[in-house]
């Protein structure tokens, strides 16, 4: 059954996947007006506010996703249920990381 309810497909998921990926289309739009001649159309002001406010947040998280899995992964934090630890070295080396270096380049 295409688009019924008991298709299996929950309409807040897949409108929370389509908001995430208009904004990473919007930021990767954002880097380029950095770098490009687009400030004619585009206030430099405005730019460069949305890039120190992207940098800002995307280092927040990733630093904050990064430190707390290192945590775990060091043993200082012991989490209260099952840790799938190829999931979480995964995510802390190569996945959660990118949000932290995508947030200090920018």
């Amino acid at each position: 059954m295409a688009g019924g309810a008991s298709s299996g497909r929950d309409p807040g998921l897949i409108t929370l996947v389509w908001v995430t990926g208009v904004l990473k289309v919007m930021a990767g739009l954002l880097a380029l007006a950095l770098v490009r001649p687009w400030d004619r159309a585009l206030p430099r002001r405005a730019l460069l506010a949305a890039a120190w406010g992207g940098a800002l947040l995307l280092t927040l998280y990733g630093g904050a996703l990064v430190a707390g899995q290192a945590l775990v992964v060091g043993g200082i934090i012991t989490p209260p249920g099952p840790v799938d630890w190829r999931a979480l070295r995964w995510h802390l080396f190569l996945w959660d990381a990118w949000f932290l270096v995508w947030g200090v380049l920018l």
